[in-house]
């Protein structure tokens, strides 16, 4: 395994840039600035390679998480006909928000949502659901662990969160199910990033109904691409591309990437298009409007419906669409909804009114995996 890329101090010139920039500004750089502080403003000199990376699956006998790895499928050995596999999933992606006060109680509220949701689409659906969670607190991670609809439902990423490249991080929850085999599981930091970004893949086993052709593989990327303005404009780009070409390679057939992709400068909005990498969003709405894409004001009313962020609570900053879930490959979007929109902290919990869960709302997708055809 790589040796995990250890961050250093930061660099003078920036420090100094910084400062420069705080002396000759007005307040909202004044503001970016004391963002970029908060967000541990330095180099990290990570190595981009692929770090292995496994599951783990609560043991109720030991009371501990311990790595797991399901069976590969065998596509030589013909399945039972009474065998499920996955044609269908859903998949949620939700920043729930590191920063605020009140941690704990926060991301059991959220936890508790998507226990909520996961079992309504179980009930409904017998759909299976993928949770990619970011800006989880390296403090509170074992909240997450300690929950019992994740021990009981759920095999995790990691199992602890002394690893991570910063105080706060990513996790994948895969549901612990016959249906969803993992093939692999890895993570590539970004290159050059101040904040510590990297992106989570989990590669899936989806088998085919013919038990005679070979099961597809079905790549999921969790990410958080870097925030603000200045170098996040310029690394933003860069890591979206690293992502696009781990979901690109022959073996993977099809690829999706959620998560936080930060696109508040001038050409994020463009940089999916530019990597072949399709907006699950703009696709299912784009359909349900009757494709009236060409519309602007139709345009700017989807996009509007689509923020996830800059409400809880209202921003000086504009909404916007955050976080995102795209994709390549053969799938069908049947549907997308955002979560977590008002969900407030019950009062008895906290000493304080009107706690959001998290300052995002998260993204509630499901999708058909499109069968091959001779």
């Amino acid at each position: 395994m790589l040796a995990r890329p250890r961050p250093r101090g930061p660099d003078s010139s920036i420090l100094e840039s910084s400062r420069r920039r705080r002396q000759e500004s007005g307040p909202t750089t004044y503001v970016q600035l004391k963002l970029e502080k908060f967000y541990m403003f330095r180099r990290f000199t990570a190595n981009t390679g692929p770090i292995s990376k496994g599951l783990h699956r609560y043991d109720s006998a030991s009371k501990s998480w311990k790595p797991y790895s399901a069976p590969p499928l065998d596509s030589g050995i013909p399945r039972q006909t009474t065998q499920s596999y996955l044609k269908s999933f859903a998949l949620i992606t939700w920043n729930v928000d590191f920063s605020r006060s009140y941690a704990k109680q926060r991301l059991i509220t959220a936890l508790n949502h998507l226990q909520s949701l996961v079992e309504e689409l179980k009930n409904k659906s017998s759909l299976q659901t993928i949770i990619l969670l970011q800006e989880l607190h390296q403090d509170y991670y074992t909240t997450l662990l300690d929950h019992p609809f994740v021990q009981e439902n759920y095999d995790v990423t990691d199992e602890v969160s002394d690893k991570w490249l910063t105080h706060y991080g990513l996790a994948t929850l895969i549901p612990r199910s016959d249906e969803v085999r993992v093939r692999k599981v890895f993570s590539t930091p970004f290159e050059d990033s101040r904040m510590g970004r990297e992106a989570l893949f989990v590669d899936l086993e989806v088998a085919e109904e013919d038990p005679s052709v070979a099961p597809k593989i079905v790549r999921i990327a969790n990410t958080h691409l870097e925030s603000l303005d200045g170098f996040g404009n310029v690394a933003r780009p860069k890591q979206l591309a690293a992502i696009a070409r781990e979901l690109s390679v022959p073996e993977v057939d099809i690829g999706i990437v959620g998560g936080d992709m930060n696109p508040i400068g001038p050409k994020d909005a463009d940089i999916p298009a530019s990597l072949n990498l399709l907006d699950a969003w703009e696709v299912y709405c784009g359909k349900s409007s009757g494709d009236l894409a060409e519309d602007p004001e139709e345009k700017q009313r989807r996009e509007k419906d689509g923020h996830t962020w800059g409400y809880q609570p209202p921003s000086r900053y504009a909404p916007k669409r955050m976080d995102k879930v795209l994709f390549r490959g053969p799938l069908a979007i049947r549907q997308i909804e955002r979560i977590g929109v008002g969900l407030k902290v019950a009062p008895e919990r906290v000493e304080q009114k009107d706690i959001w869960a998290s300052d995002h709302y998260g993204l509630l997708i499901r999708v058909d995996v499109c069968p091959t055809t001779n």
